[in-house]
């Protein structure tokens, strides 16, 4: 029944909202806050993996230029998608 649907739903929420807390006890505020404001405008998601030169955010390829300054950039800097906004995640495999 509906009720029981919406209570479900809503024990969920809480759940999720209590770990997500826990997480993001270690994260600078100040970063938190821009992923909240990406993640807002970004269809709920501010962050997505670099793969293979391609933000998997939008899917779209960065541009060599673009790759040079993430390249550059120190492992702490904050690098985001020039299409989309979301934070770029670098990995083993974002092929640069």
């Amino acid at each position: 029944d509906r009720d029981q649907q919406l209570a479900e739903i809503q024990a969920d929420r809480e759940q999720i909202t209590a770990k997500r807390e826990t997480l993001v006890k270690g994260i600078p505020p100040e970063l938190v806050a821009r992923y909240d404001k990406i993640a807002a405008r970004a269809g709920g998601t501010g962050a997505a993996e670099l793969v293979a030169k391609r933000c998997s955010g939008c899917q779209i390829e960065l541009n060599a230029s673009d790759l040079r300054d993430i390249a550059g950039a120190s492992e702490t800097a904050v690098v985001t998608c020039d299409e989309c906004g979301r934070i770029l995640v670098r990995t083993d495999r974002s092929g640069i």
